[in-house]
């Protein structure tokens, strides 16, 4: 009964260690995202900012912390692509007109001076 209890204690062990590892892996391929010829809206450490790739070519864009991040929106045009600004927009009815849409900035901050 020791030796199956050692056994299970082990297992468990050995499979948290797993599951930590699986996590980091999985955190750490966040660390870099690929845009092909597309738009991605990118939200990372309250600077916001919609990345359009008009040219035909994938670019890899850092976002693994605050300095990569903010390095690629200062030289994003010197890439090609294009930088726009996040917007939150909700449908406002008054009576039976909902048709009027309120837009407004979302995490559209500036990055530290380099």
């Amino acid at each position: 009964m020791r030796k199956f209890a050692k056994i299970m204690v082990m297992s468990f062990l050995i499979a948290l260690v797993m599951l930590e590892l699986c996590f980091l892996l999985k955190k750490e391929s966040k660390a870099i995202l690929r845009i092909d010829s597309t738009t991605l809206q990118i939200d990372r450490f309250g600077i916001c900012r919609n990345a359009i790739n008009p040219t035909a070519q994938a670019v890899m864009i850092p976002v693994g912390s605050m300095e990569e991040w903010c390095s690629f929106i200062r030289n994003a045009s010197s890439l090609g692509i294009i930088l726009e600004k996040c917007q939150i927009c909700e449908r406002r009815c008054k009576c039976s007109n909902c048709w009027t849409m309120i837009c407004k900035d979302y995490n559209f901050n500036q990055c530290p001076a380099a």
